[in-house]
């Protein structure tokens, strides 16, 4: 049970010990003793504690953000340009019904792409 009353011999390190070492302001201390914020104000201006600076939070905002790159999904691009011969299952990539890597899918896809004369999607590594 918490007392309602404020007892300077009770309260006073606590107080002291709340406002020194965790920096909290008098609605702090109050909510946390079950004590109205006026005692709590009165008590700590009679002990001398100054109140904490407190910092705001600097905050940057962007006037216009700019807009999301349009990158293709190179899986949707394998698909679309591999059809039948690309096949997605649990264990991995499965290209012409063998295994493959992300690497040789891409590269077999993009190989197609440049003999179309579209523009290859991906890093080097995957361009042909």
């Amino acid at each position: 049970m918490r007392p309602s009353v404020y007892i300077p011999e009770l309260h006073d390190p606590i107080v002291g010990e709340l406002h020194a070492r965790w920096k909290l302001n008098r609605y702090e201390i109050a909510e946390r003793l079950g004590l109205p914020a006026d005692v709590v104000r009165d008590r700590m201006k009679r002990l001398g504690f100054k109140p904490h600076p407190r910092q705001v939070p600097q905050y940057t905002w962007q006037a216009d953000p700019k807009p999301p790159r349009n990158k293709p999904n190179p899986l949707a691009v394998a698909k679309a340009w591999l059809r039948g011969r690309f096949v997605e299952k649990p264990s991995g990539f499965w290209l012409d019904g063998r295994p493959v890597s992300l690497t040789t899918l891409m590269r077999e896809a993009n190989a197609l792409i440049r003999r179309a004369g579209a523009e290859q999607v991906g890093p080097e590594e995957w361009r042909g």
